[in-house]
């Protein structure tokens, strides 16, 4: 089966996925200031509602007992609690961030305060209550490992989800897929059965593709039936029309202007006689009937290697092969020598006069190149019924199709270049 050519192919579902990863990652990545902020307004809400919960459970529980002898024991053993003097009284308790230096840590670190004033024995006290933050560099990075952390769970679960639907939801697609690759036109009487889904586009597609089915096998049933009967109503007229002309060739009469209007139609009637047979040697080929067996392809060479000289000959070709004394290969016989003749008629045809062949054939390739035109040919219609690259050769245009098919019939790599003045064609075994 042809494949499409791509830069790069990737799974449709893998094509979502990434859609997917690509915005929840950018998403993310979006809102990590969003995020820091509002997880810093949280965190100082929450340092704030226990600062003021310090501040009345000291005035509930400790302040009514408080003596202000006991200020210098108490601000000695509490030291994020202290009591000082003020002259002035803060009518409204207020917090504000500050940094202190801490000798735990040897360095300045930041602090929520809250500072409120009491009255200790009927004289005014400021009440200096800190909490220790974390700093907003740690907040960062808590806030990055939490953003991979998420990242990470989001990409396991898009994973494992994909995959469950992909088995849950594209079982049918993949089914219906497995038939159309294994579908042969040629070879099916029936249309394939696909599997039915429960997914309406899924059933509308094999809906679609039953019908388009369908329709080219019909198309193509009918165009073998009018090839096969077109060539088999042929054969009887062409042989009568060949025979009468040979007879005409037998009188003695004929002017040399007669005789050379028999050789034409003569001529013409041999290649149209070679049409017929190839026409329907490439219906055969299209059904693909043949047996196989062991063939040494070294031996069916050699075994015409006379008449190829003879063939090179006329045109003075110098024929040069290199084969190895056995090329065995599990092919129909008639068809591998079908092939080989094709290609030696081929490199003879469109060779110079005076030219060069060289055949090279060992146990994983044959190689034919020739001398000829100066230019590589166009490869998009070299194998194609009827496709001639050169209009004044006498050729039907068959003869490289039928190669193509055979080579694909036995599952053999064929391919042509041009390299150094030669024409090279060359099957991989």
């Amino acid at each position: 089966m042809a494949k499409l050519t791509t830069k790069k192919e990737s799974k449709l579902l893998n094509q979502t996925l990434k859609g997917y990863l690509i915005f929840a990652f950018l998403l993310l990545l979006l809102f990590i200031p969003i995020i820091f902020v509002w997880f810093q307004k949280l965190y100082l809400d929450d340092v704030d509602e226990g600062l003021k919960l310090e501040k009345n459970e000291f005035q509930k529980y400790i302040l009514p007992k408080l003596k202000t002898t006991d200020i210098y024991q108490w601000n000695r053993f509490n030291r994020d609690f202290k009591i000082t003097d003020t002259a002035q009284i803060i009518t409204k308790d207020y917090i504000q961030q500050q940094f202190f230096y801490d000798t735990l840590v040897d360095e300045h670190e930041p602090y929520r305060v809250l500072y409120s004033s009491v009255l200790i024995e009927n004289k005014p006290f400021t009440v200096q209550i800190k909490q220790n933050l974390i700093e907003e560099r740690d907040w960062f990075v808590k806030i990055i490992q939490f953003i991979i952390v998420l990242l990470i769970f989001i990409l396991l679960g898009t994973i494992l989800i994909t995959r469950w639907l992909n088995k849950r939801i594209w079982q049918s697609f993949y089914q219906n897929l497995a038939v159309l690759e294994t579908f042969e036109i040629e070879k099916s009487e029936t249309s394939p059965q696909f599997f039915t889904s429960n997914i309406n586009e899924f059933n509308r597609l094999m809906s679609v593709l039953t019908d388009l089915v369908n329709r080219v096998s019909k198309s193509y049933k009918i165009q073998r039936e009018f090839a096969e009967n077109a060539a088999h109503e042929l054969q009887t007229p062409v042989a009568i029309l060949k025979s009468k002309i040979d007879t005409f060739l037998q009188v003695p009469e004929l002017t040399n202007q007669q005789m050379q209007l028999l050789e034409q139609l003569n001529e013409a009637t041999s290649r149209l006689s070679r049409l017929n047979k190839n026409l329907l040697l490439l219906s055969r080929l299209d059904q693909q009937i043949f047996d196989k067996n062991e063939v040494n392809l070294n031996s069916l060479l050699i075994s015409n290697l006379d008449f190829w000289q003879e063939q090179c000959d006329t045109k003075q070709i110098k024929l040069n092969i290199k084969s190895a004394e056995k090329s065995v290969h599990f092919a129909n016989f008639s068809l591998a020598e079908i092939l080989i003749n094709n290609l030696l008629f081929n490199a003879i045809r469109h060779n110079d006069v005076g030219g060069s062949i060289e055949i090279c054939l060992n146990q994983t390739s044959l190689e034919v190149k020739n001398t000829g035109k100066n230019e590589a040919i166009p490869q998009t219609q070299l194998f194609h019924r009827f496709a001639k690259t050169n209009v004044s050769t006498q050729g039907n245009g068959l003869g490289l199709a039928i190669v193509k098919k055979i080579t694909d019939l036995h599952t053999w790599q064929i391919s042509y270049s041009y390299e150094n003045d030669f024409h090279i064609f060359r099957i991989i075994f």
